[in-house]
This record gives C-alpha cells, sequence and structure tokens, in this order.
C-alpha cells in the first residue's frame, strides 16, 4: 500500500476529528447546559409567564401604551404574572386585592432594594435613604428624616409672634 494514500486517509478522518471537536461537541455542552438550567428553573414556584427572547426578555410584548398591554396579558396570564423586562424580571401584580394582599403579607420581602454603581458612585455607598437596603440605618434615617419634615413644618406653618 502507498505511504501517500494512507497519509491522505489519515489526514480526511483526522480533519473529520477536528470538524466534530470544534462544532459538535460545544453545541451539545450548550444543549446539556440549557436542559440543566430548565430543570432546576421547573424547580422554583413562578407566577405565569409569557415566552421571552433572550436578550430582550418581554420588552418585544410591551407596545407603546404600556398599562394597555399590562392589561391583555393579564388576561391571559392571571393578576400576577413575571415579565422579564429585558434581563430584569419584574413581578407584575394587576389586580387592587392581589396588590394589597401581597403587600400586606410580603411585605419586607419587597422592601430591600437592588445595590447600582450609580447609587454607590453618587449617594456614598448607597447610603441615602432612598438607596440603601431595609435594615437598622434604612429605619434610623427615615426616623431622622420625619424628624426633620415636622421641625421644619413647625418653624415655616406656625403663626408667628409680634
Amino acid at each position: 500500500m502507498d505511504p501517500s494514500i494512507f497519509l491522505h486517509q489519515y489526514w480526511l478522518e483526522l480533519d473529520r476529528t477536528i470538524l466534530f471537536s470544534v462544532l459538535v461537541l460545544p453545541f451539545l455542552a450548550f444543549c446539556t447546559i440549557y436542559f440543566i438550567k430548565s430543570i432546576q428553573t421547573d424547580k422554583l414556584n413562578l407566577p405565569p409567564s409569557p415566552l421571552k427572547l433572550p436578550m430582550i426578555g418581554n420588552l418585544h410584548q410591551v407596545g407603546r401604551l404600556p398599562h394597555r398591554s399590562f392589561r391583555t396579558l393579564s388576561e391571559k396570564y392571571g393578576s400576577l404574572m413575571l415579565l422579564h423586562l429585558g434581563s430584569s424580571p419584574a413581578l407584575i401584580v394587576s389586580s387592587a386585592e392581589t396588590a394589597k394582599e401581597i403587600l400586606k403579607t410580603h411585605d419586607k420581602a419587597f422592601l430591600d432594594k437592588p445595590q447600582t454603581r450609580a447609587g454607590d458612585a453618587l449617594f456614598y455607598g448607597s447610603s441615602d435613604i432612598a438607596f440603601c437596603s431595609y435594615g437598622n440605618y434604612w429605619r434610623q434615617a427615615k426616623m431622622i428624616k420625619q424628624w426633620n419634615n415636622k421641625t421644619v413644618e413647625r418653624e415655616c406653618c406656625s403663626p408667628k409672634n409680634p
């Protein structure tokens, strides 16, 4: 057998192997990771949600009048639904009774605010009352703010003695 034919066949086999490892293996890895993530998200008890697109989420379903788009979606998915606005999940509550129940029973779960770079840079590490997380510091800052408002109101709005 001619060695050049043997080398040619070996090169073709190696070319197929490289093609397989470059194209097929990353695709299989991506599918496996996607499948594992989809199984893990099924375990979460999330409210109903329309299908989302990878980068924009459900923004394509929100039109120029968001309140009408939310109403249309709530007719299909119920008064409590999960929308992904971009990459951020948002819980949409479209009935007053559901909102009242959520704010009455789960109020502490919704008090915390996300940490942002803007809040850290502009407000000394998110120490302003509008950007700080719920806790002892927030309660103290709120009390100081209320006390300050009452003092200013007392000084500005009280009748002046001549």
